[in-house]
């Protein structure tokens, strides 16, 4: 049971389809592309101008093609990872342009921030992969800037990746660089993954389109997401936004499929209302909290793996607002069944600002969260029916063989305090935010470089130099 999504029972799923079929059906999605347009035109479907229509077969048949898992595989085989499948992967920050210390002040994000991010991904046990723009570094060309990240979360980890899909342009550099470590053909596997976000109300920007065109026919996946502010640019119900939200997002799945047939796509939605009280963005809110779940319901009626939304939170400090907020929505998004959720870690005043400390702290949530959905251990061994027995009404197994053996697997969150009142008033590092700024610094301290071929390295560096202003 989820109370948050109980309500999407199967008929509620297939009503939220019927009337997303009639908005594409009626409506239609606009498309600044003519390429894209081409693209329908082709497959023949119904055009007005730039607004395309959708019939229910033309749908269905496209959906078809859409695999319900794929592997993303890493620089390292060792760190592949399977989106989909019951999975639950988890991506750090992505787009901020700003880095907010821990008294709310901001400056622009810089290269050496992205870096910094990187090691910490490659050091992470609760990051699966990296984010495309961690932070957005405004000490490079907005041009070009996407071959230096690229370039450094290659470098820097061995861990799956995303690549910039702000334009063909950035695809096709991203593709360029993915080629020298995995060759021409990529090996024929998926190495890159992007994200794609309609426009609301019903439309698909000019870059948009073409960057899903170029990831679909390179094989690549995208994340293909949506996510009205409710009352802004969606109606302003749950059950409205859903609607329009699952039929941009479908739009965008069936342009990938007719493009490339079986190319991976992955399921994305979030979304909530702005705070009318005062005209401002907010995320994070009890809605976004609800949207987390949702997505994973829709998505697995389409049987196509779900992203969503994570540790996202309004607060412009490291205090229990974020704390909240943050553990909430993954939590949300662990137990909803996501199967990729970004801005995992280090997210702060609705994702416009990444601070170190939070991201420590997140890392800590993540895992709780992970460890919280785990598989129970259920072999035989495990009952330990006959211990039972042996220890009858003493009930004292704390200096049994067997809890010896396995009391250390327990897991305990790095930075909080779990020591006792007398213990923890002994410490210099009473204030959790210290800890955290500790934990970070050895971190970086300690990284190291994971190994790459000298050539590859070479060839990387090379085409940086080559094609960045």
């Amino acid at each position: 049971m989820n109370r948050a999504t109980d309500w999407l029972t199967k008929t509620v799923l297939e009503t939220v389809h019927e009337k997303s079929l009639d908005i594409l059906a009626t409506v239609g999605v606009s498309y600044h592309s003519q390429e894209a347009l081409d693209v329908f035109k082709t497959h023949g479907y119904k055009i007005d101008g730039n607004v395309v229509f959708f019939t229910e077969d033309q749908l269905t048949t496209a959906l078809k093609t859409a695999p319900s898992s794929f592997t993303l595989s890493a620089r390292n085989p060792k760190n592949d990872i399977i989106l989909g499948d019951g999975n639950f992967v988890l991506a750090p920050g992505y787009g901020p342009s700003y880095m907010m210390d821990n008294e709310g002040n901001v400056r622009d994000a810089v290269m050496e921030d992205y870096e910094s991010f990187c090691k910490l991904v490659q050091t992470s046990e609760a990051l699966d992969m990296n984010s495309a723009i961690v932070v957005q570094p405004n000490d490079l060309s907005a041009e070009t800037s996407h071959i230096n990240m690229m370039a450094a979360t290659m470098l820097l980890t061995d861990k799956p990746l995303m690549c910039s899909t702000v334009s063909a342009k950035a695809v096709q550099d991203s593709l360029a660089l993915a080629r020298f470590v995995w060759g021409d053909d990529l090996g024929g596997k998926t190495v890159m993954l992007g994200l794609v976000d309609g426009l609301d109300p019903m439309a698909y920007s000019g870059e948009s389109c073409q960057a899903l065109i170029r990831q679909a026919e390179a094989g690549q996946a995208t994340i293909i997401h949506s996510g009205g502010i409710w009352g802004v640019t969606s109606p302003v119900s749950v059950i409205g936004t859903l609607a329009t939200s699952n039929a941009i997002n479908l739009a965008g799945i069936v342009l990938a499929q007719l493009v490339n047939p079986g190319t991976p796509v992955v399921y994305g939605m979030g979304g909530s209302p702005m705070n009318f009280r005062n005209g401002e963005y907010t995320n994070a809110s009890v809605y976004d909290i609800r949207s987390t779940a949702i997505a994973p319901k829709m998505a697995g009626f389409y049987n196509i793996p779900c992203r969503t939304h994570t540790s996202l939170t309004d607060s412009y400090s490291v205090d229990y607002q974020a704390g909240m907020e943050s553990g909430s929505m993954v939590l949300s998004a662990a137990y909803g069944g996501s199967n990729i959720g970004m801005h995992a870690c280090g997210t702060l005043g609705a994702m416009t600002s990444m601070n170190f400390a939070k991201f420590m702290l997140d890392e800590q949530a993540c895992l709780t969260a992970k460890r919280a959905i785990e598989q129970v251990w259920m072999d035989e061994e495990a009952w330990y029916t006959e211990l039972v027995r042996e220890m009858g009404h003493k009930a004292n197994y704390m200096m049994h063989p067997e809890t010896a053996k396995h009391c250390r697997s327990f897991f305990t969150p790095a930075i909080f305090a779990k020591e006792n009142h007398a213990k923890w008033q002994q410490r210099d590092d009473r204030d959790i935010v210290v800890r955290a700024v500790a934990a970070y610094e050895k971190r970086i301290q300690d990284y190291k470089e994971p190994s790459i071929d000298g050539d590859i390295r070479t060839k990387i560096e090379n085409y940086v130099i080559e094609n960045t202003k």
